[in-house]
């Protein structure tokens, strides 16, 4: 009986958490030095993506809501910037607990490479792939280029994390009757929404748009009402869900729209910036000669990689034409359509739709295409061996012995024209470009060392043909140097796109550990001296003062407000006066907008002077107004969303806090509500009285806590899979159920 107990823990072990630690495994393997703290993350991960999310942890911290970033830019709502995780559950979870730290960043970053390889894993087997071939394909998708070379872009990494899980339960939701599979594909593009790259999702949208109009089209030409039926009700529970989740994030767009410069939309250069242009293919064969030399691809080396193993690229090769169900050739069409927009002015494609389809011109980087034809052709690769294993057969000697041997001796053709015709000098060169990102190479030795690589992965795959005869062993050795070759790949990219290989882990992390945390006493110094504080040493370069708890005009952000930018480009002088105040001023210099040209032009704006509209200005221009050198406002407590200031000052006067009036800021003097006026095109002003003891700025946005909450209470009900949520789905099923029978 124990015998029997035992055996049934090894097959549990073995069918149901042997996959998920292979994974886990791999995936730490192919990024031990963030993994396991040996360096840090680097580029945009440190620069954008650990500062805005240090500070959303901060404020959760401290039993606040993240509304407001008041130290970079002047202040800016930061609940509603996609990029800053405040929205996202797992920033919650770490932010709320541990904190954002160089060492958690990372471990974010691979969390997320960990749940693509899952998320692929599961689509595979819902595609009616065998799990040994579905845990190749999902080791083969968590590796891929966009893993390894977008590494820096975290909301890219969580956007492919959770790609498969959406199509895994949307596939699901096609082919069952049951409601809860629209529940969990809403909660996944919910993930998707508030932690991935936006472009991401616009694509998606019309891949759902293109599949709903194909099924429903099917259906009605077969006459099956009945599934037309449950099809809607599936799609409106799918729907209604991904809306409910992610209550928060779009009210929280919806308000601050009109203050945005980017929905305005980009321009048609701006759109086509860095391809995956049709140099850049060579990455799906030798992925190391992209590392450097953005000349050579037109593009930033982030977005270069299109790499998604040798072996699967072999097969897909061999998969194309050979029998696919309908969920791969649905993900085949999207791939081959998005290679064709991802290589940019290459081709018309991503042109037209720019010029055509709604939401197409609002991001750049037509290689971010490029993430839909690496998942389509790593699926279509993964089925062309599904086949083959379900049909219990190994890969044919006769058939594979001519086209391996074609691209080895391909291979071994490129190295000896190279080598003819360049001094490779390989040994020094491996030297450096191996264990650290070497940018004095050339082209050539990259390709040469990354063919070498090849020829003799291909050479191991043809004994391996040859020689082992049984299947099972046959697949695991496969399945083996499929996992080596892409941990070399991402081991062999790593120093460039992934880690900051001259540092170690702890240095960084200290230099940010020691600094005051919360929010601590501002210094009483200026704005610009506030944007010159020391930096942190390397790898940190920009966004520093949510570190340094000090507000600062400096900040580097995409999410910009339209009234901010205007400012900082058409009046520059205007915009460097102002930084000579303290975050507060106290003035009672009235001037009208349109003075503001003028006085930018013939640098005489002072940094007292108040610029404001018509409305305020026929209101505040009547006012009775002065200012005396004795009178004193000092900010005395503050946090996210508030400040409290203490004011000392004999006549009436204005009083202006340099962070920028949004929607749901409100002033009290003394306890009474005071209108709030917009100063300089951007920050609020208020009317100070005589004699007044205390002014509170403070943000109020009930609308999106109660979202917030909805959003948080939808996610633990569903986590928790608590009765009630069964009871709801199944009831709901067996509704859909009864209706059609």
């Amino acid at each position: 009986m124990i015998i029997f107990e035992e055996l049934e823990i090894n097959m549990y072990f073995k069918k149901s958490i042997l996959p998920y630690l292979l994974l886990l495994s791999i995936a730490a393997l192919a990024f031990f030095q963030v993994v396991f703290f040996v360096h840090p993350p680097n580029y945009d991960m440190v620069d954008c993506f650990y500062p805005w999310r240090f500070h959303v942890g901060e404020c959760f911290q401290n039993g606040q809501f993240p509304f407001w970033n008041p130290f970079q830019d002047l202040g800016y709502p930061i609940y509603a910037d996609p990029s800053s995780g405040a929205w996202y559950p797992v920033v919650w979870l770490i932010g709320s607990t541990v904190g954002y730290t160089i060492y958690t960043i990372g471990f974010e970053f691979y969390l997320h490479v960990f749940f693509a390889g899952v998320g692929m894993y599961w689509l595979a087997q819902t595609l009616n792939f065998d799990k040994r071939i579905a845990l190749i394909t999902g080791v083969s998708y968590m590796l891929c280029g966009i893993f390894v070379g977008n590494a820096q872009h975290l909301p890219y990494i969580i956007g492919a994390a959770w790609l498969p899980f959406v199509l895994n339960f949307y596939f699901r939701l096609l082919a069952e009757k049951e409601a809860s599979n629209g529940v969990c594909a809403g909660f996944f593009l919910f993930l998707m929404i508030t932690g991935g790259y936006p472009a991401f999702v616009i694509v998606l949208f019309y891949f759902f748009l293109a599949s709903f109009s194909y099924y429903i089209f099917k259906s009605w030409r077969s006459k099956k009402k009945n599934s037309v039926y449950f099809f809607l009700i599936n799609h409106i529970v799918f729907v209604v869900s991904a809306l409910v989740f992610s209550a928060g994030m779009l009210i929280s767009i919806y308000q601050v729209s009109p203050y945005l410069s980017r929905l305005e939309g980009f321009t048609l250069e701006q759109a086509l910036y860095s391809p995956f242009g049709p140099n850049a293919f060579i990455s799906f064969l030798l992925p190391f000669s992209t590392v450097d030399f953005p000349e050579i691809f037109k593009g930033d080396i982030s977005m270069i990689n299109g790499y998604f193993g040798l072996f699967m690229l072999l097969f897909l090769f061999a998969g194309i034409f050979a029998p696919k169900n309908s969920g791969v050739k649905f993900i085949f069409v999207l791939g081959i359509f998005s290679l064709l927009a991802a290589v940019g002015d290459a081709l018309p494609v991503r042109e037209l739709l720019y010029k055509y389809v709604p939401m197409m011109d609002v991001f750049r980087f037509p290689a971010v295409f490029r993430i839909f034809a690496l998942f389509a052709f790593i699926l279509v690769g993964a089925n062309y061996l599904n086949l083959h294993y379900k049909k219990g057969k190994f890969l044919s000697f006769k058939k594979w012995i001519v086209p391996l041997s074609v691209v080895l001796l391909a291979l071994i053709g490129i190295i000896i024209y190279i080598r003819s015709n360049t001094y490779l000098d390989m040994k020094n060169f491996i030297g450096k470009a191996v264990f650290d990102a070497y940018r004095e190479g050339q082209i050539e030795q990259f390709i040469v060392l990354q063919a070498s690589i090849q020829i003799g992965f291909i050479v191991a795959l043809i004994l391996l043909i040859r020689f082992i005869k049984k299947i099972e062993r046959a697949y695991l050795f496969l399945g083996l140097l499929i996992a080596l070759d892409l941990i070399i790949a991402a081991q062999l990219n790593g120093p460039y796109t992934v880690y900051t290989s001259f540092l170690k882990s702890k240095e960084p992390y200290h230099a940010t550990a020691k600094l005051e945390k919360g929010f601590p006493t501002l210094q009483n110094i200026t704005i610009e001296e506030a944007g010159k504080l020391p930096g942190l040493g390397q790898p940190y370069w920009q966004n520093l003062n949510n570190f340094h708890k000090e507000i600062s005009a400096e900040g580097f952000n995409s999410f910009s407000f339209s009234s901010y930018d205007n400012l900082e480009s058409k009046h520059p002088f205007v915009y460097k006066t102002i930084q000579q105040n303290k975050v507060v001023l106290l003035s009672d210099k009235v001037l009208h907008e349109k003075s503001i040209d003028k006085l930018n032009a013939d640098s005489t704006f002072l940094s007292n002077h108040l610029i404001f509209d018509n409305q305020a200005y026929s209101v505040l221009s009547l006012l009775d107004l002065k200012t005396d050198s004795t009178d004193r406002a000092t900010i005395t407590n503050y946090s996210a969303n508030h400040f409290d200031i203490k004011t000392e000052n004999k006549e009436s006067q204005l009083l202006t806090i340099f962070q920028k009036e949004y929607t749901g800021w409100e002033a009290k003097v003394d306890g009474e509500l005071v209108p709030i006026y917009k100063s300089n095109k951007n920050f609020m002003t208020i009317v100070l009285p005589a004699d007044s003891k205390k002014v509170t700025f403070q943000y109020r946005n009930p609308v999106v806590l109660i979202a917030f909450l909805v959003s948080l209470l939808s996610c633990l009900l569903l986590l928790a899979n608590t009765l009630i949520f069964k009871g709801a789905t199944k009831s709901l099923d067996s509704f859909i159920n009864s209706s059609n029978s």
